[in-house]
């Protein structure tokens, strides 16, 4: 037979409701009154006793001579004066134990009393002593017992006798001396007090008796209409006790206050049946409804084991008020250096700290209704990838707008708006790519899947994931209004890429992107297979997030998160409704499964030019193989959708210089040598987009065009670099792997002053060399030296030389043995060739660039001299 366990104290006090008294919301009444003696008899029986001790000092002291008693009256006076407050103060507001704070108020007065006594009326003081003692041991005694944890109804009984037996004392006093009137003051004072304590008592029997069954109920985890739950001690969990019993959550046990800053954190413990996690998370927006706080918050966590495992009955509740979701916040422009592996920060939490995003370590897809700040989100996140020395970035934006101030430095020419030349333009915009026209973005999707198989194939890294590194960078790819490219509704133009063809890229990027360092970023509107292509794409990224201010309704839940479930997710976001709440934000990272409200930094698009001014030097170049993996792919991408190169009859149409093939490379040889398809207006004739598509990541290295958006028409005639009819021009002992780059080695400084990167120049050079001329080059450059025709010739040519050595893998002491073997002892030194790869990226020789030189050397040294060094060592 199985009997239930029965809780301590059970057999002591029956649970029935004629044991309970009469109550008023929980207190005890008297007189039809709620009695809240335990907040108001502490103190008010301190000073009882204070007084009580001062009358039994003045007895002690009223048969001594006045002149001799007068100076320990009035110290014992001041003791009590002093004493009897503090010991209220600390029985009531320092819950210090009653007896100890009554002794010390009274300690001083008797020593003082008895001692006087005793020094001037020889026998009074043994007397004295006695008659301050009793009353003294009546009240401490009594308290003791009152107000302690084991209270017996004896105590009433016991109390009468003390007082009765002071009573008496005081009486036989009173007749040994009938005129002395304080005698006849302690006397009334006992009495008075004595009667008092007798209903007190009374009180706290009861008090008493309804606690333990209270006790025992909570031992039990029962919760009966008759008997109510203790609530903690603890005011703020008191409150939220209170409103848990609102919603049907009891038998929480309070385990006590976690250290969390500015929020408010309790630790609970959840009961053996009845409720568990599930339906207190469940409850939590219903409960920040109905206690007007704001949306996201109340949040509960589990508590972690020593060895990370979630406990299953122990909880902890963070409570922050302070409105973050409504708050604005300036975006801070950090300039300190990211790593590709590192956490991007892009608001707050609400409960104020950092909100972070790993973008490293898995995709990520953010849902966002139009006016929710999606745009606001993407700048911010680009902000953050271009301060990573070891990543790129690339942008497709099918509107044209969000990617434009990026490239609005590098592209306008401007009287110094952005302080970093006279000229106001920049070498190069701090992305890597960008593409707004359906074109061109496949393309670029198509080169961006290329380059992820070639690093696959090659094992690129050694590991399982690949380490971002300067060399070999890490890739993020934003991807605005996605269902322009994968929607049902996207109306992409015909005979030209269509959305299966998006979603298959899409599929494969976020499939296969992760472990070769290619991060996709996706944001769309909703998640439904009509608006954001198929569910196996959506299925992938791991870091989801969805942005308020267009309130997004409750059932878009499973669209979001992936699971109808998560309801309080959703809950969050239908609260995000209004002009306040753009740029609020509620998703699940990476490593997580709860929802966390927040909002995003404010980064307005006019300031984003300048931004993009200070960041052009630090990310770096894709690796070569990497760069001409998607440019292969990019090619190919242009071929399958060109109707001039598949024209009937296999010759890409008259002006095609030869038969079309199926092999990649012949292609590509196609390609450069077509006139209709690199016509001088660059639009290819009709039919072909061009060669804007050619070559993207290598034109987006070396910036020789303003052409900057793949696909997109340019505004102005570009200017082109004469393409050589055969291997002649190219400089002697470079062998160059593909005809497109040919064209940077019969480019001049004087055709265009912007071919040479500044960053090149500091990579090649020895540590040295860069060492000593830190001075020189933080400051203003020095006018250059005048040279000969035969040493100008040489200038050219060793320029032309270091720059194509990049795309054919060529190191410093290669190309110093090249100028070598050309030169002879004539050969410049390292100094020389550094101070003209110097003049040449600042434009000293052809003038304009000198100022740029002076403004942003000393930030590309800061970013690529650590570099540099692990290169050189």
């Amino acid at each position: 037979m199985t009997t239930t366990p029965q809780p301590p104290h059970a057999e002591l006090v029956p649970v029935t409701p004629q044991r309970l008294p009469r109550h008023i919301n929980g207190l005890p009444t008297w007189a039809g009154k709620p009695m809240r003696l335990r907040s108001y008899f502490a103190p008010v029986t301190g000073l009882l006793a204070a007084a009580t001790v001062g009358i039994g000092a003045h007895v002690a002291a009223w048969r001594i001579p006045r002149t001799a008693a007068a100076p320990a009256w009035v110290l014992a006076l001041a003791a009590l004066a002093v004493a009897a407050p503090a010991a209220a103060v600390a029985v009531k507001w320092f819950k210090a134990r009653p007896v100890w704070a009554y002794a010390a108020a009274a300690a001083p007065a008797c020593a003082l009393a008895v001692s006087n006594t005793h020094a001037h009326v020889p026998g009074a003081g043994v007397k004295a002593l006695i008659g301050v003692g009793v009353l003294i041991l009546a009240l401490v005694v009594g308290l003791l017992l009152t107000m302690g944890e084991y209270f017996a109804a004896t105590t009433r009984w016991y109390m009468a006798a003390i007082f009765g037996a002071g009573g008496g004392f005081v009486a036989w006093s009173i007749a040994a001396s009938i005129t002395a009137w304080p005698l006849w003051v302690l006397w009334v004072a006992s009495v008075v007090v004595g009667f008092a304590a007798w209903p007190h008592t009374r009180t706290m029997q009861i008090t008493h008796e309804e606690n333990l069954i209270r006790r025992m109920f909570a031992a039990s985890n029962v919760d009966s209409a008759g008997v109510r739950e203790t609530p903690p001690a603890d005011p703020d969990a008191a409150r939220l006790w209170r409103l848990w019993r609102r919603f049907d959550i009891t038998g929480l046990r309070f385990l006590g206050r976690v250290d969390a800053g500015k929020v408010l954190a309790l630790r609970w413990r959840l009961p053996q049946q009845g409720v568990n996690y599930d339906k207190i998370l469940a409850n939590v927006p219903d409960i920040e409804q109905f206690a007007r706080w704001p949306v996201g918050a109340m949040r509960l966590e589990r508590d972690r084991t020593t060895d990370g495992r979630e406990e299953s009955a122990t909880f902890t509740v963070y409570i922050d008020l302070s409105d973050v979701l409504t708050a604005d916040l300036p975006y801070v422009d950090d300039e300190t250096p990211l790593s590709f592996h590192d956490p991007i920060n892009v608001g707050k939490y609400m409960d104020s700290t950092d909100f972070e995003i790993d973008m490293a370590e898995a995709h990520q897809v953010t849902f966002a209704p139009t006016g929710s700040g999606k745009s606001n989100f993407l700048h911010v996140q680009i902000a953050q990838t271009t301060r990573m020395p070891n990543a790129c970035t690339i942008v497709i934006d099918p509107k044209g707008r969000l990617v434009k101030p990026w490239l609005q430095p590098w592209d306008e020419a401007a009287d110094d708006p952005y302080g970093v030349s006279e000229t106001g333009k920049i070498e190069r915009p701090p992305l890597l790519a960008a593409a707004i026209e359906p074109m061109g973005i496949y393309c670029l999707l198509a080169g961006v899947i290329a380059g992820i198989r070639y690093r696959a194939s090659v094992s690129f890294g050694g590991a399982e994931k690949i380490e971002a590194t300067p060399k070999a960078p890490g890739v993020f790819v934003f991807v605005d209004e996605l269902p322009t490219l994968v929607g049902q509704h996207a109306d992409l133009p015909p005979g030209g890429p269509q959305a299966a063809d998006f979603n298959d890229l899409f599929t494969q990027g976020v499939t296969l992107g992760r472990s070769e360092g290619v991060i996709f970023a996706v944001f769309t509107q909703r998640g439904t297979v009509t608006m954001s292509g198929g569910g196996d794409f959506l299925s992938q990224p791991k870091n989801r997030y969805g942005l308020g201010g267009g309130g997004i309704p409750v059932q878009e839940a499973s669209y979001m998160f992936g699971n109808q479930t998560q309801l309080p997710h959703a809950r969050i976001l239908a609260a995000l409704e209004g002009d306040a709440m753009r740029g609020a934000i509620v998703g699940v990272g990476v490593g997580s499964n709860r929802a966390m409200a927040g909002k995003v930094m404010r980064l307005p698009a006019d300031d984003v030019p300048a931004i993009s001014a200070r960041r052009w030097c630090i990310p770096p170049d894709l690796d070569d193989g990497t760069a001409e993996a998607m440019d292969a792919g990019a090619r190919d991408a242009h071929w399958k959708f060109c109707l001039v190169c598949q024209a009937s009859g296999g010759d890409g149409g008259p002006a095609c210089d030869g038969p079309l093939s199926q092999d990649p490379g012949e292609r590509r040889e196609h390609l450069d040598v077509c006139a209709t398809c690199r016509a001088s207006d660059g639009n290819g004739g009709d039919g072909c987009p061009g060669d804007a598509h050619f070559g993207w990541a290598q034109r987006w290295q070396t910036m020789y065009r303003p052409h900057h958006m793949i696909g997109a028409q340019p505004q102005q005639t570009r200017r082109r670099a004469t393409r050589p009819n055969s291997p002649a021009a190219m400089p002697a002992g470079l062998a160059v792997v593909d005809n497109a780059f040919a064209a940077a080695l019969t480019m001049t400084i004087d055709d265009d002053p912007e071919v040479i990167a500044y960053r090149r120049a500091l990579l090649d050079a020895d540590a040295d060399e860069q060492a000593a001329d830190d001075t020189a080059t933080d400051a203003r450059p020095a006018p250059p030296e005048v040279l000969t025709p035969e040493r100008d010739a040489m200038y050219r040519h060793v320029i032309a030389v270091v720059r194509a050595a990049k795309w054919v893998g060529l190191d410093t002491a290669e190309v110093r043995a090249l100028l070598k073997a050309k030169y002879g002892d004539a050969a410049p030194d390292r100094a020389t060739v550094y101070r003209w790869l110097t003049e040449a990226a600042t434009g000293a020789r052809t003038g304009g660039r000198a100022e740029l030189a002076h403004n942003n050397a000393a930030r590309k040294r800061r970013y690529w001299a650590p570099e540099y060094k692990r290169k050189s060592a």
